[in-house]
């Protein structure tokens, strides 16, 4: 939007091509009008909604761990819509007119908390095992034996997630947990998240980045 001080004699208004003259509170302004969607419906447009709309569901159902994860990058916008962002420039691929979530590049929490290492999957009959190495990193300032360990499960066909945010603790290495009901035969993607059993200043500085653990076959 451009202000215009005057026209040739008097202020302009009206429309001129695609620019629309007006005021507001005695002040001149110009606006574009907004483009002319002739086929909203393309397959790359509903491609590209469907991709959106699953990555909001999957931050709108993680709402404590993102407002804290993503606080640190939340400036100007709120940590819901920091993630949101995030997620669509980094786990939405193109292939041609086509637009398809990667689930594995998922992100749900950028704090600056120490993670757990060495994240995997393993064979548990009817429920899934995510294992994780139990120590601290050498070297690392952060991180206690005894700090909380979350688990984010998603079913790629449900489109939802399953937040345990008290799942272990970082010396246990390891955690089981029971498929919900519908979930059997699904691909599930896992994540592990560590918090601080102390409190940190900053939220992000409690909790760890989210880490792919991998998903089911």
């Amino acid at each position: 939007m451009g202000k215009i001080k005057q026209g040739l004699i008097h202020p302009v208004s009206g429309k001129v091509g695609n620019l629309v003259y007006s005021s507001w509170n005695g002040i001149p302004y110009v606006k574009t009008r907004p483009a002319v969607l002739h086929n909203p419906r393309t397959p790359q447009q509903q491609s590209g909604r469907k991709a959106f709309a699953v990555i909001q569901g999957l931050v709108a159902g993680l709402p404590d761990l993102v407002r804290a994860g993503f606080a640190a990058r939340a400036l100007q916008q709120s940590a819901y819509n920091a993630a949101i962002s995030h997620n669509l420039t980094n786990a939405v691929v193109v292939d041609g007119d086509r637009k398809t979530v990667h689930f594995a590049a998922l992100t749900f929490s950028l704090g600056t908390f120490a993670p757990v290492t060495d994240c995997k999957l393993a064979p548990a009959g009817e429920g899934i095992r995510v294992q994780w190495n139990p120590e601290v990193s050498p070297g690392t300032i952060q991180g206690r034996s005894n700090d909380t360990v979350g688990v984010i499960a998603v079913s790629e066909q449900q489109k939802r997630p399953v937040w345990i945010p008290d799942a272990a603790i970082r010396a246990d290495g390891q955690f089981y947990f029971s498929l919900p009901e519908g979930w059997t035969g699904n691909r599930i993607h896992v994540w592990v998240v560590t918090r601080s059993a102390k409190p940190a200043h900053r939220p992000e500085a409690s909790v760890s980045a989210s880490v792919y653990a991998g998903v089911t076959e």
